[in-house]
């Protein structure tokens, strides 16, 4: 069941499936899976990820024929895919 929510272990392995959600003219935010962190070590290792998701998806979706917007007029759906931050895992604190 968890298969239909997670779409990759990494943004490059990622890629493949949300372009084909995208390529159904669908709307979805990427989420990093973890909840909050207990140390500025976990929270570095949070950021790392952050940081090679937007790396990946910033490199590669331009390229995507299906990332022009969905909808005029609705913000969320105006970009091709949108990544939610926890701030929670940002900062050990």
């Amino acid at each position: 069941m968890a298969q239909q929510f997670i779409a990759g272990s990494s943004p490059e392995k990622a890629l493949k499936n949300i372009r084909s959600i995208r390529k159904r003219r669908l709307a979805f935010t990427v989420d990093l899976l973890g909840e909050y962190c207990v140390s500025e070590r976990e929270a570095q290792a949070y950021l790392d990820r952050y940081l090679e998701a937007l790396e990946v998806l910033g490199r590669e979706v331009p390229k995507w024929e299906e990332s022009r917007p969905l909808v005029d007029g609705h913000p969320g759906e105006r970009n091709p895919v949108c990544v939610s931050v926890k701030l929670s895992a940002l900062y050990s604190q």
